[in-house]
């Protein structure tokens, strides 16, 4: 989810970039490549494109123009791709589904898991309930994926992230 916290907009300023160029006597494969900086608003602060990751973003996208790209107006599903089914959508070359920018070969495997428990969930929902619009099945497959995602992190991540040598001795002071 780290993936989808911070996406600041590049400082695109003659002065913005940054030219890294001692990779090669660092043992980087590559010898010089470069980067822009952030993009400072007046205040001193920065801009965040990216929603916070609690939305399921990762899968969704970060705006109205992301998350219809993604979806397939039919039955509340995502686009899957018409090669390979239940398989991300993609160009060629990279994936179309949700936020790509920076993306992985992790982040791509649990966009896929999560686009084929959208659709499922959809899928039964519609059964249950043949009465309701794509935008209706959307919503409520968007819903629990969200909610899914934030359990996943709260309950499940969270607490097993926690279990180290240092919060077991802070716990044992704390507790005499």
């Amino acid at each position: 989810m780290v993936h989808d916290w911070i996406g600041h907009y590049d400082d695109n300023s003659d002065t913005g970039g940054v030219v890294l160029d001692k990779g090669e006597a660092s043992g980087c494969p590559m010898s010089s490549f470069k980067f822009r900086k952030t993009r400072e608003r007046p205040d001193g602060h920065y801009d965040n494109f990216r929603t916070m990751w609690w939305d399921a973003s990762f899968l969704y996208g970060n705006n109205k123009a992301e998350a219809d790209s993604g979806r397939a107006h039919v039955g509340g599903r995502l686009k899957t791709n018409l090669q390979h089914p239940d398989t991300l959508p993609n160009d060629g070359n990279v994936n179309t589904t949700g936020d790509n920018k920076n993306s992985w070969v992790g982040v791509a495997l649990l966009q896929e898991i999560f686009l084929k428990e959208h659709n499922a969930i959809v899928e039964d929902i519609a059964k249950q309930n043949p009465g309701l619009s794509d935008d209706e099945l959307y919503g409520v497959g968007k819903n629990v994926i969200a909610a899914l995602v934030a359990k996943i992190h709260t309950t499940d991540w969270t607490v097993e992230l926690l279990k180290t040598r240092c919060l077991e001795i802070v716990s044992t002071s704390v507790s005499r």
